[in-house]
């Protein structure tokens, strides 16, 4: 019996001494498990967002919080879709503080997502599309990808690269130093994450707001530039025109939207400001400058492509305009460069498909408005032996209704000073944009000092200038390639001076002026002007050999006798009536054969 009893007191204390194993094997295979963990997570993590992007996703490194349910990746990237392409999204860590559903179910729930350092690479390819389009699409992989949830995501030190590879010459912004917040992320969802941020962008800031979607592709967002340097925009604008922005600051407010987000392309509005701008031509001259440009309700599409601004006001603008010794233009560096791409063949094409191509081709613009503060316009003739300058300072003015339409008029009221001390008025109607070009202007020009236009008295009268001056009412009506001016011209006590050398012209000019000015010394001329607009430049000598012929066609008195005084020598002065009504016909002939006919 005492064996039993100590056979049953061995077996009754086996039980009190194991009653920790049960326990050292939970705790075994738990911490075994912790141990797994990670590496069972960026398996799964790889695994999923693999197929959920459709990309190769590789990272570093996995650290697991199972406190607080908190995973932590190291250097994580996402694959472009090319294999020689940069990642399409990197990060130097994600925090994510996850859902433990996350664990068993197909899907992740992320509570908080947290980047830093992340680099995105925007990139719009040459076909439209964007590398994103697809990225969170649980299409995309082409296998049943996981659903992606995230409530809210927040991005430290980010940067993004646009590409835009829809253009010629491919182009790169760069933002920096982002900070985002964003909230609502659902890849199953076709509801669209909100989110707010703002950058730093070349010097400037960059805030944003709005609604961003990847499946289907959707934007809605508010950007407010401040700050930034036009320069940055320099590879659109070297597409749009050959001059070169030099300087220039932009602040305002823009809202995008695209994708499904719009009916019509892309769709940008905007009220922005420009200060300090200065551009140069292609050989780094100074062009044009404005003190301010403000424009407001700039409306752009895409699809199809219209551009509308209601307002524009330019403040201190300045304009350099030049006639180049080959009678070319600097005002050509406001068009858009040559293409390279452009076939020989097409150079032979007729003017007239040109002119139907170009109208089919234009996109349909309008401008509410567009007023003048301050301008100012120097204008140089340098094909002339002796060059021509004048500076037309104080400009002001409106010009309304200017349109791409053909039936539109645009309205202009301009007034001015020519040299500081000559005032000026411009108004009529305009349609530059139209096809065909037309328009209606009265210009009105007083007590211009004939010293300004010395060099082309010089080159075409013979004459030095000593004194003098001119009053001008122009009346041009541009119809087509056709300009027709009714011009009158009124002189005041016109001093002509020595006779310039080496200069020959059959015109009799000091003469001419004795016998039309009267005693008071005043000149009046109506001078009709027919001209084709057609050609590359304009020939001014011929301009002023036609006004001569008409201004003497319409002489209606003109006493014989004086006039034989001009057609003659001196002494030659008492002939006969009819000898200097001969030679009055002679030598209005002469001028009329080195006059332009009216087709040219």
């Amino acid at each position: 019996m005492s064996e039993t009893r100590t056979e049953h007191m061995k077996r009754g204390r086996l039980p009190s001494k194991r009653w920790w194993l049960p326990p050292l094997i939970v705790l075994g295979l738990l911490g075994v498990g912790l141990a797994l963990l990670p590496y069972y997570l960026e398996h799964r993590i790889v695994e999923q967002l693999s197929t959920l992007t459709g990309r190769e996703v590789t990272l570093e490194d996995v650290d697991v919080n199972p406190f607080v349910a908190r995973v932590t990746l190291d250097n994580i990237a996402i694959a472009g879709s090319a294999q020689d392409e940069p990642p399409v999204l990197a990060s130097k860590k994600v925090v994510a503080d996850m859902g433990w559903s996350s664990l068993w179910q197909k899907g992740w729930t992320i509570e908080a997502l947290r980047f830093s350092a992340p680099r995105v690479r925007l990139v719009w390819r040459q076909n439209g599309e964007w590398n994103l389009t697809h990225l969170f699409s649980s299409s995309s992989g082409g296998a049943e990808a996981s659903a992606l949830r995230i409530d809210h995501l927040h991005i430290d030190e980010g940067q993004l690269s646009w590409i835009n590879r829809h253009r010629a010459q491919p182009a790169t912004l760069t933002l920096e130093h982002i900070a985002l917040d964003g909230q609502g992320f659902n890849s199953e969802s076709h509801t669209p994450f909100s989110l707010t941020g703002q950058a730093a962008w070349n010097g400037g800031t960059l805030k944003t707001n709005g609604k961003l979607g990847f499946a289907p592709w959707l934007a809605d967002l508010e950007f407010s530039p401040q700050g930034i340097p036009l320069t940055t925009f320099s590879a659109y604008l070297s597409s749009l025109m050959q001059a070169q922005v030099v300087q220039g600051v932009i602040k305002g407010d823009i809202h995008v939207l695209a994708g499904q987000a719009s009916d019509a392309g892309l769709k940008l509005s905007a009220d922005m400001t420009l200060t300090g701008l200065e551009l140069h031509s292609a050989k780094n001259a100074a062009l044009a400058r404005a003190e301010r440009i403000t424009m407001n309700d700039f409306s752009y599409t895409s699809s199809p492509a219209t551009l509308n601004i209601d307002h524009i006001d330019l403040k201190a603008p300045f304009l350099r305009a030049i006639i180049t010794e080959q009678l070319g233009t600097n005002l050509t560096a406001f068009t858009p460069p040559a293409s390279d791409e452009t076939p020989a063949s097409s150079q032979t094409v007729s003017s007239q498909t040109q002119d139907d191509e170009q109208r089919s081709s234009t996109m349909p613009f309008s401008l509410s408005q567009l007023s003048v503060s301050q301008g100012e316009l120097q204008f140089s003739d340098r094909h002339l032996p002796q060059p021509f300058n004048v500076d037309i300072t104080a400009l002001s003015g409106q010009l309304t209704g200017l349109s791409t339409a053909a039936e539109n008029q645009g309205k202009l009221k301009l007034v001015g000073q020519v040299d500081k001390d000559a005032p000026m008025r411009i108004e009529g109607t305009l349609s530059p944009l139209g096809q065909p070009l037309s328009g209606d202007l009265q210009m009105h020009f007083d007590h211009m000092k004939l010293m300004t236009f010395a060099p082309y008295v010089r080159q075409f009268g013979g004459y030095k200038v000593e004194g003098g001056q001119v009053n001008l009412d122009l009346d041009y009506r541009i119809q087509g390639s056709t300009l027709r001016a009714d011009n009158h011209v009124v002189l005041h006590r016109v001093d002509l001076g020595a006779p310039v050398p080496d200069v020959q012209t059959q015109l009799p000019l000091k003469k001419l002026v004795a016998v039309l000015q009267g005693d008071d010394g005043v000149i009046n001329l109506n001078i009709p002007l027919q001209m084709s607009l057609d050609g590359a430049s304009l020939d001014i000598g011929s301009v002023i050999w036609q006004a001569i012929g008409e201004a003497l066609e319409n002489m209606v008195t003109s006493p014989g006798e004086t006039l034989s005084a001009l057609l003659g020598n001196d002494e030659n002065t008492n002939e006969s009536h009819k000898e200097g009504d001969q030679d009055e016909i002679g030598w209005m002939s002469a001028v009329k054969k080195q006059a332009p006919q009216s087709n040219d």
